[in-house]
């Protein structure tokens, strides 16, 4: 694709991004059209997509299991209490997968490529900054997000966890993770999204964000002393900053104190009644309840959200959405261990790779369908058709010889 070309759907996408970066502030309407601005050019710059990368086959297991969860959808709004409401609703997030398609076509041109690397660099600057603003008042005094959110000050926890977690990790693999190993600017990096996840009082990102920091080191080629000799110290210093910022705040304190099991278990315990309420759902329902039927009754309210995309996704779309999740898994899994061969390493998609594994683990946790989760759905497609356009050249040249 020319230049210019590159350049002017870069252009067209700058809506789309925005508006996945910060949807509460930079969606923007469009009269007569049930879609954002943001959503329209992401349609129109993956339309563009298909139509200049004739070369690109649907092939991937990925494509066909999202298109099968949004597919279930369509078909279990024929069982919801809203057809109508449910069958426009799962129609609009295919339009959107298809520009999830064509923009996956894009992601290997050297220009969408640092168009990538630059989204991400101003998801997590933002995200970083939104959190500090609001939590640290002259420099001193902490605020609790939980406080702030609570008296309509600020977004949802989970919106800044999953974007600094997703963004902090692929920012420092892309930039400073060399020779398969971790440079100091990489633990910074990591460590800004740690701590941002901290102050938001975001608890399942932070564990996120630290789990795959250390999976990561644990299939680098680092000698067990060196990875002791960095991240022991690391740690002490990022564990006393934390508690250092949490004592002076009772309910931050409180929120991250393991030994409080019973606030623990009255914050987390209702997740174990949420997926008993979930079975019996879907035993109930099983092909499903259409996008607004994916809740259930829980205690005194009468729908409740499941905090947790992949059972919201099967109550919705019943056993058609199940079999696309695990279209989808298996081969993400299988992507993975492709790429994490020491003989297929490659900065840019293990910054990719990374970045998707910590986007699906918090999915276990939250529902996430903004756009975010289509961008991300580009880049799954991406790496499965590169997986597929890769292995099948292997195996001609198999042949071959």
């Amino acid at each position: 694709m020319k230049k210019n070309s590159q350049y002017s759907l870069l252009f067209l996408l700058l809506p789309s991004i925005a508006e996945t970066i910060a949807a509460s502030k930079f969606s923007i309407p469009v009269p007569g059209s049930p879609f954002t601005l943001g959503r329209i050019t992401f349609i129109i710059v993956g339309v563009s997509g298909i139509l200049n990368n004739r070369n690109f086959f649907f092939n991937s297991n990925t494509l066909k299991g999202l298109l099968l969860i949004f597919l279930g959808s369509m078909f279990g709004a024929l069982f919801s209490n809203q057809v109508g409401l449910s069958l426009s609703r799962s129609l609009g997030t295919i339009l959107l997968l298809f520009g999830s398609i064509g923009i996956a076509n894009l992601w290997q041109l050297h220009f969408f490529r640092k168009f990538l690397d630059l989204f991400f660099i101003l998801n997590l600057s933002y995200w970083a900054y939104y959190v500090f603003d609001l939590t640290i008042s002259n420099g001193t005094t902490f605020v609790a997000y939980s406080k702030l959110f609570l008296d309509n000050q600020a977004i949802n926890h989970h919106v800044i966890g999953v974007n600094a977690s997703v963004s902090s990790i692929y920012i420092a693999i892309r930039y400073f993770y060399q020779k398969e190993q971790f440079k100091l600017g990489g633990y910074l990096i990591v460590f800004i999204g740690i701590i941002t996840c901290f102050l938001c009082e975001s608890r399942s990102n932070l564990l996120i964000t630290v789990f795959i920091l250390f999976f990561i080191l644990f299939i680098s080629k680092v000698k067990l002393s060196k990875i002791l000799l960095i991240t022991i110290p690391l740690f002490v210093i990022i564990y006393s900053l934390l508690i250092g910022i949490a004592e002076n705040n009772e309910s931050l304190f409180q929120r991250f104190d393991a030994t409080d099991q019973e606030y623990q278990e009255r914050t987390t315990g209702m997740r174990l009644d949420f997926i008993v309420g979930f079975i019996e759902e879907f035993i109930q329902n099983p092909f499903g309840k259409g996008v607004f039927g994916s809740e259930i009754k829980y205690g005194n309210a009468q729908s409740t959200m499941l905090h947790n995309q992949y059972l919201t996704f099967m109550l919705s779309g019943g056993l058609f959405a199940f079999i696309g999740i695990f279209m989808w898994i298996s081969e993400f899994i299988a992507v993975f261990k492709y790429n994490i061969r020491k003989l297929n390493f490659n900065q840019y998609n293990f910054a990719i790779i990374f970045s998707l594994l910590t986007f699906l683990l918090t999915l276990l946790t939250i529902e996430f369908s903004g756009l975010l989760f289509f961008m991300f759905a580009s880049l799954f497609i991406n790496q499965s058709e590169n997986y597929l356009g890769e292995k099948g050249s292997r195996s001609k040249k198999h042949l071959n010889n």
